[in-house]
């Protein structure tokens, strides 16, 4: 496909597909099966009985999970975490590392490398359509996860858990999508979901999370929907199913009963936020009144995953309480100033705005806190700010230039006051000569006070005649 050519859509490739003959298809996907072995595996494993696949595993589901759990685990604890490989480092240009962050990230290249060996094993057996080979090395993989113990005695992961379930859900995503891209037979996928849930029904007993592979589960059934008849009988025989795989569960019984789906969705939405944004995605779809009720309980359970997604669907004239909730939570979080034009829209009185304002204070984001201010013509309170004495030199620099306009004569004030401080009690060196000449020239680019300026640089070189790195700096902005 050229690099500037829109993609097809499905509805367009199924209209071509149905408009040439039987001989060109067959043509086609014989030419498509002699380039492609990935292609080849996946029609045996389509079609085919098991004796002629190109690998044959024995033993059960269980017993090939311990035996790659087995291996997982042991590469896992073969790494030497007291006598890392420095010749790999590299430290990012520009950037301070201390020793304990660089064994870290050293350490945590290692086990990358172990689980780029899985991920590989893992997309080989997705492409070849052998989906119970590539279940049992990812529930392995899993189950190596949680039994791994390291001998770190210096802490350098200080949370081997947190550092290899981030590594875990990178690997689930990954597999979401290489499991929504091949042709898979609806038994196929019905054998392999069963074996997985079986599998931690019987033989994990709560020791690693099934959250991943209902994620994949689920997948395989929205994407292979043929499936989801077989599956039914899984959700209706033992307990404890759909409590570990809720997605799966929910994607079964939409297909088969929509009220029943919207009453378990809402049972499983308050922790699950995916099902908490399909079940109001519907609902909005639908016009329905529950969207507004399950909305305000769902956010406040979910903000960071549903906020982009409510505020897009949120009419203040139907809610405007819940709109100013989503919105200043984004504002807050997202920092973007035509988003606070938004919300600004949405107060219906000053002390609506004011307690905001306040959060907004307190929340550290003192840079966007200024550019609101701004944008609210506030600017006495942004003088305020400018005054600190303690305020750092960029961030100063930026206060006064919202407000040169405004309060030139106070600007001035502030930038030479702050200048003086700098020389007199600051360790100086060449960065902080460079913003003393940054904060003057901004103060100097207003017209009235450009001469005084000029006249104060000079001064300041007569006093410290012997600093020719602060001279460089204030000629490099045209000062002296």
């Amino acid at each position: 496909m050229a690099f500037n050519q829109v993609p097809y859509s499905m509805a367009e490739y199924e209209k071509l597909f149905d408009s040439i003959s039987s001989d060109q298809k067959i043509e086609f996907l014989r030419k498509a099966l002699r380039r492609s072995e990935a292609l080849q595996d996946q029609l045996v494993a389509y079609f085919a009985a098991p004796t002629i696949r190109r690998k044959k595993n024995s033993g059960s589901f269980a017993e090939l999970v311990q035996s790659y759990s087995k291996v997982f685990q042991k590469l896992l604890e073969s790494i030497d975490l007291e006598d890392l490989d420095y010749s790999r480092w590299r430290t990012p240009r520009g950037t301070y590392m201390e020793y304990w962050e660089i064994d870290m990230e050293l350490a945590k290249e290692e086990i990358q490398d172990v689980f780029n060996h899985t991920r590989r094993e893992c997309e080989k057996q997705i492409l070849a359509g052998d989906l119970q080979a590539f279940f049992t090395t990812f529930t392995g993989a899993l189950d190596g996860c949680k039994k791994v113990t390291f001998r770190d005695p210096n802490e350098t992961l200080a949370d081997p858990e947190e550092v290899l379930f981030a590594l875990f859900e990178e690997l689930t995503g990954e597999m979401e999508v290489y499991l929504s891209a091949v042709v898979l037979s609806s038994s196929k996928v019905v054998e392999s979901v069963t074996s997985v849930v079986q599998w931690f029904l019987e033989q994990n007993q709560g020791n690693s999370p099934a959250v991943y592979h209902d994620r994949l589960c689920s997948k395989l059934a929205l994407t292979h929907g043929e499936s989801l008849a077989g599956l039914r009988f899984l959700f209706s025989g033992p307990e404890g199913v759909e409590q570990n795989f809720p997605r799966t569960y929910l994607t079964v019984l939409r297909s088969l009963d929509r009220s029943a789906w919207i009453k378990e969705s809402e049972r499983f939405a308050v922790t699950d936020h995916q099902i908490a944004k399909e079940l109001l995605e519907y609902q909005s779809e639908q016009k329905s009144d529950s969207f507004y009720r399950n909305a305000r309980v769902l956010f406040p359970i979910h903000p960071r995953e549903l906020v982009d997604f409510l505020a897009k669907l949120i009419e203040p004239g139907k809610d405007h309480a819940l709109a100013i909730q989503i919105w200043e939570y984004k504002v807050l979080h997202q920092n973007q100033l035509n988003e606070y034009e938004i919300l600004a829209g949405l107060f219906e009185n000053v002390s609506q705005k004011e307690a905001f304002l306040t959060r907004l204070k307190g929340s550290y984001h003192d840079e966007f806190y200024v550019d609101v201010l701004a944008y609210e013509k506030l600017f006495e309170r942004i003088l305020d700010l400018a005054r600190n004495p303690h305020e750092y030199l960029p961030k100063l620099e930026f206060i006064l230039n919202h407000i040169l306009e405004v309060y030139p004569r106070d600007c001035l004030k502030i930038a030479l006051r702050r200048t003086e401080y700098e020389i007199q009690n600051s360790k100086l060196n060449r960065h902080t000569y460079s913003r003393i000449a940054s904060l003057l020239r901004l103060v100097g680019t207003h017209k009235e006070l450009k001469p005084e300026v000029r006249l104060f640089a000079r001064n300041l070189m007569v006093i410290h005649s012997r600093r020719s790195a602060l001279r460089a700096e204030l000629a490099k902005v045209g000062l002296i």
